[in-house]
């Protein structure tokens, strides 16, 4: 029976391993996928066969890899991959807008899996990602043996509601300008980006600069599948309204607010 791991985080420092997480790769390549290719990168290749592998999915839509570098930690007892989501990163970006759906992304799993010949796997993701893992882990797809769920996305009417409780802790002005221009649609004037700033300060980045890992895999980041997915908001902000896809198997979820 697949055991299904939710984690708020993934503490990596407990594990003391002797890997160093941001060694370079031992395996790196592409992965024809539909719509292009993906990029993966792979450590603990001598545990292949005989350990699952552990796949990670990032976040965004529209992350990269970079963000999850921690996990190569693990490659001292299991085979690691990493890699990039088509559009962002080193993958291909064809931006073709007709590639950006849940069901194509959680194919690339499928596709990663088939091209190196992975018999049993543990999934991992985070955010955009975990709703990724929870989408192929409802599957049962054989072979798998465990999922990572880190910050997922699953109900998308709890996720706006947790959203407007950050939003009330933010200052009195900043959240009513927010509210304001998201009942206006009026979300591309100055005054909206301005709380914006704010909201992201307040949220998002707890330390000043933020830390490299985050520079660099910004950097990388892909626009296209983020702003035809997520839309011009990022997605932290509760939606005017979202895109939201109920799954057959009796859960809904939403990549993030168009």
């Amino acid at each position: 029976m697949i055991r299904l791991l939710v984690a708020a985080a993934l503490s990596l420092a407990l594990l003391t391993p002797t890997a160093t997480a941001h060694q370079d790769p031992e395996v790196a390549g592409y992965v024809e996928v539909d719509g292009g290719r993906i990029w993966y990168r792979m450590n603990g290749a001598e545990h292949l066969h005989k350990k699952p592998a552990i796949i990670m999915m990032h976040g965004g839509p529209g992350g990269t890899h970079r963000g999850n570098m921690p996990y190569v930690a693990l490659s001292d007892e299991y085979p690691v991959i990493l890699y990039d989501q088509l559009g962002t990163g080193n993958s291909d970006r064809p931006g073709n807008k007709d590639n950006w759906t849940v069901e194509r992304f959680v194919a690339e799993i499928d596709h990663i899996r088939e091209a190196l010949g992975l018999e049993e796997v543990i999934i991992a993701g985070h955010s955009w990602g975990g709703t990724l893992a929870a989408e192929y882990a409802v599957r049962r797809p054989e072979g798998l043996k465990a999922a990572i769920l880190s910050s997922p996305l699953i109900n998308t009417e709890a996720w706006i509601a947790d959203n407007q409780l950050w939003i009330d802790q933010l200052p009195s002005e900043v959240a009513e300008t927010i509210r304001k221009h998201e009942a206006a649609g009026t979300t591309d004037t100055a005054e909206y980006r301005r709380a914006e700033l704010s909201s992201t300060s307040a949220t998002c980045a707890a330390s000043r600069p933020a830390p490299a890992a985050i520079t660099a895999k910004v950097a990388r980041s892909g626009t296209p599948p983020c702003m035809n997915i997520c839309g011009a908001r990022p997605s932290f902000l509760p939606p005017a309204r979202s895109m939201t896809m109920t799954s057959a198997r009796g859960y809904t979820t939403s990549p993030c607010p168009a």
